[in-house]
């Protein structure tokens, strides 16, 4: 056996790699202690700083110095703003006002005006009979909210079954209701009974109305005003290739085209050219060709739709 091969087994001989790696762990091991040091040294510097201060806050106040004193003041100022008064003496109050008369305050059968102060003439309201206005007079004397109506014209518009009717009266609210028109053409009105309102239009019904008042309950015409909520006797159909086949309210003058669009338009595979329109009691078919009326030929065939018209889209 060699001297080497004998120190190598007496661990006696080291390797020169091994060396080198223990000299690197040995500077990193000094460099962590180093890191640790400068961490508790700062860490304990931050304690001491925190412990000055700590201790500077609760060094007795200055003589003199009451917190309390700062709180009285307020009330001592309220004290001092307040007004002197002698024993005895009292505040006037003014006197509360009897409240005011009002349509619904007063009887149902005969309306009458609160009573107007002396030398002052009562106001009339400015609105005409039949006029929007009405409608919304009458709903803010009641406090109810103004009601909206349907886009129809109150003059030509016919009234029919299934039509929700709001009808108004200024004078009294009592008189007042939303209706529907029964499958008969009446409305049932308070303390009025049955009325007729089919195949009139909102003004015919409303001077009718106005003449059944001045005969059983009211003195002087009020003002009545009926308007139409919702359009839903007179209706026309899509059905068919359209993207939202339905029923359809004509509330508007409504045309061939205008429909289609309101439908959402074609399906992929509709056959726009030969488009069948069925007109309630007639029995002839008529054809609408969509390609051609679009690019401005045959407009005759863009016709205005009547109730109960079915189109058909293959």
């Amino acid at each position: 056996m060699t001297l080497r091969t004998a120190l190598k087994a007496a661990g006696m001989l080291y390797n020169k790699r091994d060396v080198l790696s223990c000299a690197v762990r040995q500077a990193e091991r000094m460099k962590y202690q180093r890191k640790s040091m400068r961490t508790a040294t700062l860490t304990a510097f931050l304690a001491l700083a925190l412990l000055a201060c700590l201790a500077a806050d609760a060094k007795p106040k200055r003589a003199g110095f009451d917190p309390a004193a700062l709180l009285s003041l307020p009330a001592a100022s309220q004290q001092e703003q307040k007004p002197s008064q002698t024993p005895g003496q009292e505040q006037k109050r003014p006197a509360q006002q009897p409240p005011a008369s009002t349509p619904a305050s007063i009887s149902p059968l005969i309306p009458v005006a609160p009573p107007a102060a002396e030398g002052t003439v009562a106001p009339k309201p400015d609105v005409a009979p039949g006029s929007p206005g009405a409608a919304v007079m009458a709903a803010g004397a009641s406090g109810a909210k103004p009601t909206v109506a349907a886009p129809v014209n109150t003059r030509t518009y016919i009234i029919g079954a299934e039509d929700i009717l709001a009808v108004s009266v200024f004078e009294n609210n009592a008189f007042s209701a939303s209706q529907a028109v029964r499958p008969d053409g009446k409305i049932t009105m308070p303390l009025l009974g049955e009325v007729m309102a089919s195949d009139k239009t909102p003004e015919e019904l409303a001077d009718e109305i106005q003449k059944v008042l001045v005969d059983r309950y009211m003195k002087e015409p009020p003002h009545v005003q009926v308007i139409v909520v919702e359009v839903r006797s007179k209706n026309y159909y899509l059905q068919g290739e359209v993207n939202k086949p339905g029923k359809y309210s004509l509330v508007v003058p409504t045309t061939v085209v205008q429909a289609l669009v309101n439908a959402g338009g074609f399906r992929d595979f509709a056959n726009k050219k030969d488009i069948r329109i069925k007109r309630a009691g007639e029995d002839k078919i008529r054809h609408f060709n969509y390609v051609d009326v679009s690019k401005g030929k045959h407009l005759e065939q863009n016709i205005l739709l009547k109730p109960d018209d079915e189109i058909y889209v293959r």
